[in-house]
C-alpha cells in the first residue's frame, strides 16, 4: 500500500486508488510468530502501530527488536524460511537486508525456486538489465491485463508480483520490493506459494514481458 492505514479500523487509503495494488492476507498459529519476526528483522519495516504482550516479547526476540526500531546488520544479508499457515499451506518467505546489495529476484528467489520468473513491479528509472547468462532468468512485465479489464502498463500498478515461467513449477510470489537498482540498498522481501490453480489464474495476466 502507498500509505499507512488507520490502526483502529479498516480503511482503503484514497491515495492507493491511483495505482493497482496487491494485498496478501494469511492466518498463522502462534508458533510461527518467531519466524515471522526473524523475516521482519531482515526486512527492516517501518512500524507505526504495535501491541505485543510482555510474555510474547520474551518468546519472540527478533519481533521485539523490530518493534523497537532495530534491524539486522551485517552478514548474513538474507533469510529464507518456510512459513505454514493455520490451514497448513506452506509459503517460502524471502527477506533481505539493506546490505544485500543485489536484486532479490535474480540473486535469491529464482535460484532458490529453481525456475525463471516473470516479475511485475513498479519501475520508474534504475531498471535492472535482463541477464540472459543466468541459469534462471528474470523477465520484467511490461503489459498486464486482469480478466476483462483493459490492458495496462506495469508502471500503473504498484503491485510486486512474480510468477514462474514454467507451469510445471507453478510458483506465485507477492512481495514489497521493486526490481530497481536503487532498491539494492533497501530491505524487503516476498513470499511464494506453489499452486497450479493460482498459477493458472495469474499466468494470463502477463501479456508482454521484456526479453534479453
Amino acid at each position: 500500500m502507498d500509505s499507512f492505514i488507520p490502526s483502529s479500523k479498516y480503511e482503503y487509503p484514497s491515495n492507493a486508488e491511483k495505482w493497482g495494488q496487491s494485498i496478501l492476507c494469511m492466518t498463522f498459529n502462534y508458533d510461527e510468530l518467531t519466524k515471522i519476526g526473524t523475516q521482519l528483522y531482515y526486512n527492516h519495516p517501518l512500524i507505526y502501530s504495535s501491541n505485543l504482550a510482555t510474555s510474547m516479547a520474551s518468546e519472540n526476540p527478533d519481533l521485539t527488536k523490530v518493534i523497537a526500531g532495530q534491524y539486522k546488520k551485517g552478514s548474513p544479508f538474507s533469510s529464507t524460511l518456510t512459513l505454514r499457515t493455520r490451514g497448513g499451506q506452506d509459503f517460502m518467505s524471502f527477506a533481505k537486508t539493506a546490505e544485500f546489495g543485489h536484486d532479490l529476484y535474480d540473486t535469491l528467489v529464482a535460484p532458490t525456486l529453481q525456475t525463471s520468473l516473470y516479475v511485475e513491479s513498479w519501475i520508474y528509472g534504475h531498471r535492472i538489465p535482463c541477464n540472459g547468462t543466468l541459469k534462471y532468468t528474470v523477465f520484467d512485465a511490461v503489459t498486464m491485463k486482469v480478466q476483462t479489464t483493459t490492458k495496462f502498463n506495469s508502471t500503473h500498478d504498484h503491485s510486486k508480483l512474480a510468477i514462474s515461467t514454467d507451469s510445471s513449477m507453478p510458483f506465485i510470489c507477492i512481495g514489497d520490493v521493486n526490481r530497481m537498482s536503487s532498491l539494492y540498498i533497501r530491505g524487503g522481501g516476498t513470499v511464494c506459494i506453489k499452486s497450479k490453480k493460482l498459477w493458472d489464474a495469474y499466468s494470463p495476466m502477463f501479456i508482454v514481458v521484456n526479453r534479453c
